[in-house]
């Protein structure tokens, strides 16, 4: 049985605003499909990129495609986390077990509250935009966000230097790096979490980039389950399953287990 058209369509996009961009420009992200998911192979810069350039839409920049490697990476922190939203929806949990009492507990938070946060933080009269992505500090010196085509080309250790331009003004490596993380925080950060058993408070680090592939990786074991099911039921192809747009395979896998036929069968 060939995979019915239906299933061809273009599903909704999710959009985002860059804050470090031209005005306007917006990124669009089309629904991760089983090829996307299986093509995960870890949880570094490289690999989100990498994902970043698959599911991005077309949009151009000054007479240019704009590619993952062009955001700078507190845009795309935002980016990563639209993703994660658009795929497992905006709560983020975590169990752990507390150091004092050794019993685990539950936490949780809102993605896009804590996004939310961040960005609305009053913004630091020290630095001035002077473009799209270039800053100028109240001491004279100016300076532009990382992006993925610096981390790309530098070493963690020289990657703050390639954010200054040649100028005389160059300021001492940790101010800079207190002035990136002042104007373009990321979705990285401690977060505090009390045991609700005996009160013990528990420093939790996030990572948005890495949570997301983390994700991803723990489900690819019931990516491969769901080819098995559809394969079966339908008679499709892998290449074809995986075509389908995660929603969309979610949704015929709950059909099929849900076969009343199937639930007698398994009893």
């Amino acid at each position: 049985m060939s995979l019915p058209g239906v299933f061809r369509r273009v599903m909704p996009s999710a959009t985002i605003s860059l804050n470090f961009a031209l005005d306007g420009c917006e990124v669009r992200l089309r629904e991760l499909t089983g090829h996307d998911e299986r093509r995960i192979s870890g949880t570094g810069t490289e690999d989100a990129l990498q994902l970043l350039d698959v599911i991005m839409l077309p949009v151009e920049v000054e007479g240019s495609l704009l590619h993952a490697e062009d955001l700078v990476a507190a845009d795309r922190d935002r980016v990563l986390a639209a993703l994660y939203i658009q795929t497992f929806g905006d709560r983020i949990e975590n169990t752990l077990h507390c150091d004092a009492c050794q019993l685990p507990f539950d936490t949780h938070f809102s993605l896009r509250e804590l996004t939310a946060t961040l960005d609305k933080r009053p913004r630091n009269s020290q630095f001035t935009p002077i473009a799209a992505n270039m800053f100028e500090c109240i001491d004279g010196w100016r300076f532009r966000l990382p992006t993925g085509c610096d981390e790309r080309a530098a070493a963690e250790s020289v990657l703050a230097e390639r954010c200054l331009p040649d100028t005389e003004a160059r300021p001492d490596l940790a101010v800079l790096q207190t002035a990136l993380d002042e104007v373009g925080p990321l979705l990285e950060l401690e977060l505090k979490a009390s045991c609700p058993e005996c009160g013990c408070v528990h420093l939790v680090q996030f990572d948005i980039q890495t949570y997301l592939l983390r994700s991803l990786l723990n489900e690819q074991l019931h990516l491969f389950v769901d080819i098995h099911r559809l394969a079966a039921a339908y008679g499709w192809s892998a290449k074809e399953i995986l075509s389908l747009t995660r929603t969309e395979r979610r949704q015929l896998v709950e059909l099929v287990e849900n076969e009343p036929s199937r639930r007698r069968t398994s009893r």
